[in-house]
C-alpha cells in the first residue's frame, strides 16, 4: 500500500536551495532524489535530497553536475528510513511547502513509498516530530 510522510528538508542554508530558488528551478511540486552517503563522517545513514533539473527527468537518472543538492532528511528519521529504503523503493518525493525567511529557505517535502504498516507507523511518527519540532522553530522565528 502506498503511504505518504512529510517532512523539513535540513540544511537547505548551507547547500543549493537559495541558487535553485534564483533559478527558478524551485517550486511547489518539484520532484527531488534521494541519494544514500553511508560515508557520512557525522551521520552514516545520513540521506542526501537533491533537485534534477527537467531536462534531466527522468527520476532514474544518475546525478550529474547540472544537479542541486538540497540538504538533509532530518537526523532523526536517516536511520529509519535508510533502512526503509533499502527494502521499499522510493515512488515520489516532492515539494509540499516552499518558504523564505530572511536568509533562510523553508522547504517541506512529501515522500510515497509502498510500506506494510508498522514501518509506516515509526516513521510517521519520527516525521511528525521532525516536523513539529522545525514548525516550532519557524514561529519563533517569526515571532522574534
Amino acid at each position: 500500500m502506498q503511504r505518504r510522510v512529510i517532512f523539513p528538508i535540513k540544511g537547505t542554508f548551507y547547500y543549493a536551495a537559495d541558487e535553485a530558488l534564483k533559478s527558478g528551478l524551485l517550486d511547489l511540486q518539484s520532484d527531488l532524489l534521494l541519494k544514500s552517503e553511508p560515508s557520512n563522517e557525522y551521520d552514516p545513514y545520513a540521506i542526501q535530497i537533491w533537485l534534477v533539473p527537467e531536462q534531466d527527468k527522468p527520476a532514474s537518472v544518475t546525478l550529474n553536475h547540472g544537479d542541486y543538492l538540497m540538504g538533509y532528511i532530518p537526523r532523526v528519521m536517516s536511520k529509519q528510513l535508510s533502512l526503509t529504503l533499502n527494502a521499499h523503493p522510493t515512488t515520489q518525493l516532492h515539494i509540499t511547502h516552499l518558504a523564505r525567511s530572511g536568509k533562510q529557505i523553508e522547504i517541506d517535502c512529501e515522500l510515497t513509498l509502498t510500506l506494510p504498516f508498522w514501518p509506516f507507523l515509526i516513521l510517521k511518527l519520527l516525521s511528525i516530530w521532525s516536523l513539529t519540532t522545525t514548525k516550532g522553530k519557524r514561529l519563533t522565528k517569526a515571532l522574534i
